[in-house]
């Protein structure tokens, strides 16, 4: 199992919801389920252990009931068909780690398991859920105070008042994409995609004008070596 390491930055722009305040509501409910994005995943959160850092881990249960396994029977090759017990559920995890005084992390990822921006968007709807709770506060101690009732002026103050957002920025290197590239031991494909206003539509093809978004993927021959594909793939971004 290849594991790669991304770096990411988190940042409040709202002057009521802070990242302390995040990762504390974080703390407290840590290894809750949440089910809001179709599948349940939960994420833990120690605040205590390490001095300088939050350190975390993601789970993320599969709705699955079996699995193969392949067996080795003295140099036979078998692969058995194994059913999960009970409530028995597979899971995949992926921990992560958050410096406490700057707000900058790194985060594990393993092929199809919970990408880093996924998780970013857990972060950020939480960071709003809080945002929401704080507004929701507010109404309700102005009404019970003016009997009730409140204007919609004093209704946008308060929504004012708890404004911003989460800000989740993975972290990029800083060498030249083609710098990058040159350490690759082979490049199998490059794809990219890109929105224009006015897309060049070609006679002949019948969906040209439906087009908002175009993606192109090239793949390249084995004969092709990363020094001769790094340069054209750079120019090409450029």
């Amino acid at each position: 199992m290849k594991v790669r390491l991304y770096g990411f930055e988190i940042e409040s722009t709202s002057s009521s919801v802070s990242i302390d305040d995040l990762l504390a509501n974080l703390h407290s409910a840590s290894g809750t389920p949440d089910t809001s994005r179709g599948i349940e995943r939960r994420i833990y959160l120690d605040s205590k252990f390490h001095k300088g850092y939050h350190l975390g881990l993601v789970v993320t249960v599969k709705d699955q009931k079996r699995f193969c396994r392949l067996e080795n029977d003295h140099g036979n090759i078998k692969i058995t068909v194994e059913n999960l017990k009970g409530k028995d559920k597979l899971m995949e995890f992926n921990f992560f780690a958050i410096n406490k005084n700057n707000g900058i992390g790194i985060y594990q990822h393993y092929f199809q398991s919970c990408g880093v921006n996924v998780f970013g968007g857990y972060l950020s709807s939480q960071h709003k859920d809080l945002r929401e709770k704080l507004i929701e506060d507010d109404i309700k101690k102005e009404k019970s105070s003016n009997g009730g009732k409140l204007s919609e002026s004093k209704e946008k103050k308060i929504r004012k008042k708890h404004s911003g957002s989460l800000k989740f920025s993975p972290l990029v290197r800083k060498e030249t994409l083609k710098a990058i590239l040159d350490e690759y031991k082979r490049i199998k494909a490059f794809e990219y995609e890109y929105s224009t206003l006015d897309v060049d539509s070609q006679p002949g093809v019948p969906l040209g004008k439906y087009v908002k978004k175009k993606r192109e993927k090239l793949t390249f021959s084995r004969d092709w070596s990363v020094k001769e594909l790094a340069p054209g793939i750079a120019k090409t971004i450029d």
